[in-house]
């Protein structure tokens, strides 16, 4: 079987001046002929359904897609003004063909029985309520509806994946809600080897402003100390906000985030630290810098979430 590289960004894809490339265009072109002849990419690991040579960012800057030889991109705004170029994307050394989501079934793609996602747990409040939902998405064709006349809707709890303690994992999901006055939960339960639970950390908990359109939510967080397993927990229309109205969940993602845990100086040494770092210069700006310590912060690993962006700016996973 051939290898086949999944790409994708799960952050954004930024322009030079460090904005969302909205709208965007990712151009793929067989690698080594100096962006002459386009490659096709494929939008499954069979290498079935074409996507053709060229991919539309979402609004939110974000695609996805498998190729199956080496590639050279163009990455270019959405006037079609060239922002970088990244050559040699090598399935060769690709160490899976399967897509970086440590979640299975994190978009509700495959269902059990007639309102249940499969490799998800389903809990209602009112039996019959809730279900996965084929005419509303922002991925794939289906997402997970909750619904409540103020009794409650329900959640859904994934099965269990690996964690590393010492690697974080940054955790997105899409939602949104009929009124923003429901309460909707995302929680991450971390688990021992033996799969005993260890602790909960809540991403996500709003009574007042949850989005009454599609918004993405993305997270980063650091697994506890003997945390080998995490499971995510997604709660639409809690009954402690006793409001009538409806959730959707979608697209949930959990990658393990590759940080550089040193902090740098130019010329010079290296200086291990135990927080990553995250580059204060703007993405783009290559001007050259004397030799210091100022263009590098440490930073906890719960501030990374508005930071991330940073690390993933030239990043395809």
């Amino acid at each position: 079987m051939a290898t086949i590289a999944f790409i994708s960004s799960l952050e954004p894809v930024l322009k030079n001046d460090g904005t969302v490339n909205a709208s965007g265009t990712v151009e793929f072109y067989v690698a080594g002929t100096a962006f002459a002849s386009p490659l096709a990419v494929y939008t499954d690991s069979s290498l079935s359904t074409s996507a053709g040579s060229i991919i539309t960012l979402s609004s939110a800057g974000t695609f996805q897609c498998y190729v199956g030889s080496n590639a050279d991109i163009k990455i270019k705004d959405s006037t079609g003004s060239l922002v970088r170029s990244v050559l040699n994307i090598n399935p060769a050394t690709t160490a899976s063909a399967s897509d970086a989501n440590l979640l299975t079934n994190g978009s509700f793609e495959t269902i059990v029985g007639s309102n249940s996602p499969s490799n998800w747990t389903l809990f209602e409040y009112v039996v019959g309520a809730n279900t996965v939902d084929t005419t509303v998405e922002t991925h794939g064709t289906n997402s997970m509806k909750f619904t409540s006349t103020g009794a409650g809707g329900g959640s859904v709890t994934s099965t269990l994946f690996t964690s590393n303690p010492l690697v974080p994992l940054i955790t997105s999901f899409s939602l949104k809600s009929t009124i923003a006055t429901v309460r909707n939960i995302v929680v991450l339960n971390w688990y021992d080897k033996s799969q005993a639970l260890l602790s909960t950390t809540t991403l996500y908990d709003d009574t007042v402003t949850n989005p009454t359109s599609w918004t993405i939510k993305t997270y980063v967080t650091t697994p506890p100390a003997n945390a080998v397993w995490c499971a995510i927990k997604a709660t639409g229309c809690d009954p402690a906000s006793a409001i009538a109205g409806s959730t959707w969940f979608d697209d949930f993602r959990v990658n393990e985030l590759s940080i550089v845990n040193a902090a740098m100086t130019f010329n010079s040494t290296i200086t291990f630290v135990t927080s990553p770092i995250v580059p204060t210069l703007s993405p783009g700006d290559n001007t050259n810098k004397a030799a210091s310590t100022a263009f590098v912060t440490a930073v906890a690993p719960a501030s990374l979430a508005s930071a991330s962006k940073l690390f993933n700016y030239q990043n395809f996973k």
